[in-house]
């Protein structure tokens, strides 16, 4: 009986995995077509000509999981996956990135403007020190 329940076990887990891996499919795709489109938010962070190619490869896919990806192997759901994440997580990131480098800019103003405090009100430091210091700020 163990050994029965683990096939069964099994199997209904390559099911699971199956239909979790087409949804997971189905529903990236829709998150970066929106996304990539007109007044989507990653719609400025990816060159025209690979968010034209994506977007109609989307469209392709979008159009096979409801034909031929119903009977397709759990193989094919997951190397479209992947193709997909390569390009949309890439530009997720620019996307974030940018959302997020105007207040690191003022923070890291800030900072400068604090370690300039800092240095003027030592006076035990020596003029090298305040250069390098100055230098790693350069640096930052």
């Amino acid at each position: 009986m163990k050994d029965l329940e683990t096939s069964l076990y099994a199997e209904d887990k390559k099911f699971l995995d199956w239909k979790l891996s087409k949804n997971r499919l189905e529903a990236y795709s829709y998150e970066v077509r929106g996304n990539l489109e007109q007044y989507g938010s990653w719609e400025n962070y990816l060159e025209p000509t690979a968010k034209a190619e994506l977007l109609a490869e989307i469209g392709t896919v979008v159009e096979w999981l409801y034909g031929d990806g119903e009977n397709a192997t759990l193989k094919e759901f997951t190397d479209r996956i992947e193709k997909f994440e390569g390009i949309g997580e890439k530009t997720r990131e620019r996307y974030l990135f940018y959302q997020a480098l105007p207040e690191m800019q003022t923070s890291f103003d800030q900072i400068k403007v604090h370690i300039s405090k800092k240095l003027s009100e030592i006076d035990w430091l020596t003029e090298d020190q305040v250069k390098i210091v100055n230098d790693k700020v350069g640096v930052a």
